[in-house]
């Protein structure tokens, strides 16, 4: 009964990890991080290194960055 569950989750975490390695790394490394994130434990070492550098990049860029990523109102919708 759980597994169907388990399987959403993890396939939407993979869906925002690719996302996101699409907007911050270039080429192929988006799609491996992509599959990747399919493996259970492994994918949250996956978002969390995906995680770091899209903050690092937004600190690049003079944003603040705090424990649920940066304000709206800096960023713009």
């Amino acid at each position: 009964m759980m597994f169907p569950l388990a399987l959403a989750v993890v396939g939407c975490g993979a869906y925002f990890v690719f996302n996101l390695c699409r907007k911050v790394y270039v080429g192929w490394i988006g799609i491996t991080y992509g599959i990747l994130a399919l493996v259970p434990c492994f994918g949250l070492i996956i978002l969390l290194t995906v995680n770091s550098k899209a903050s690092g990049i937004l600190v690049e860029n003079g944003y603040k960055v705090g424990f649920l990523g940066a304000k709206l109102d800096e960023v713009g919708r």
